[in-house]
């Protein structure tokens, strides 16, 4: 499981960079896209085994608010989308670091598996929902 999330939050710091750039275009959205996809199968791997939905849920609701950005948003409000999409994913890299690993563990990198609170997790869920259902109504 360390390892899935090791990745997760790589890929996640790696799609934050590419939103980074001053102009984010086509061929970035592809590339973002498929790490995304990647992060999709790293979350699985850390929900299955512990019993919870919320990684996977919110991989696959990035994926789709940025699709809705790209197709659907006029490009004069497409960088601020993206703008948003890259502080929520700061926020939520360190949601995943406070939930998901020990911080007992004195070198940092050590998953946590039991006593889980997804407390902040749900409630980002409830926030990246609320976003996404905000901006398919424009």
């Amino acid at each position: 499981m360390g390892h899935n999330l090791y990745l997760l939050l790589t890929s996640y710091k790696d799609v934050e960079g590419m939103l980074s750039l001053e102009s984010v275009n086509s061929e970035t959205l592809e590339k973002i896209d498929e790490k995304i996809v990647d992060i999709y199968g790293y979350s699985m791997s850390v929900d299955s085994i512990l019993g919870n939905d919320s990684l996977h849920n919110v991989a696959n609701k990035f994926r789709k608010v940025l699709s809705e950005i790209q197709n659907n948003q006029p490009a004069n409000n497409q960088s601020q989308g993206y703008g948003k999409i890259k502080d929520m994913l700061q926020e939520w890299r360190g949601i995943i670091g406070a939930t998901y690993y020990d911080k007992s563990d004195i070198e940092g990198g050590k998953a946590k598996l039991e006593n889980n609170d997804f407390s902040n997790v749900e409630s980002f869920e409830k926030r990246i929902e609320d976003y996404y259902q905000g901006i398919i109504k424009k």
